[in-house]
């Protein structure tokens, strides 16, 4: 008799809470779907090309103005800072990675006094600017 009371009462729970678990598993699946829902289809491949070519322009303008900044008077670490606020077109991934490394270690020569590792880091960037002449 109490293995049958026992064994009802364990029912009794596992209807209770399995469709509270599944109610919470529903939930979950529409926030899913709605966020999923919200991002916008694109579907004319033109307008694409046009955004892709139109970020590599907007890039280079805004990396253009921000290196206009000159690491002597002004924080190494505010110009990295707005550099990796920027949106890379994948063009630029290379570039871009670069330049963030090569501040980072401007800023690491700085900050130690290290004049080999400054050294370094400023010719990595006029090498950088040899090869992407727009960035001067």
């Amino acid at each position: 008799m109490k293995s049958f009371f026992k064994s009802k009462i364990l029912v009794v729970l596992l209807l209770t809470i399995m469709p509270i678990g599944l109610v919470g598993c529903f939930k979950k699946n529409t926030i899913v779907n709605k966020s999923i829902d919200s991002i916008p289809a694109v579907n004319n491949n033109t307008n694409i090309a046009i955004n892709h070519v139109e970020l590599e322009t907007q890039y280079q303008t805004k990396l253009h103005d921000i290196l206009k900044l000159d690491p002597d008077h002004n924080n190494v670490s505010d110009i990295k800072q707005k550099i990796l606020d920027l949106t890379v077109p994948t063009k630029f991934l290379d570039l871009h990675l670069k330049l963030v490394l090569a501040l980072d270690s401007l800023e690491q020569g700085q900050a130690a006094a290290n004049q080999n590792k400054v050294a370094k880091a400023l010719a990595e960037l006029e090498k950088l600017k040899t090869q992407y002449p727009w960035l001067n």
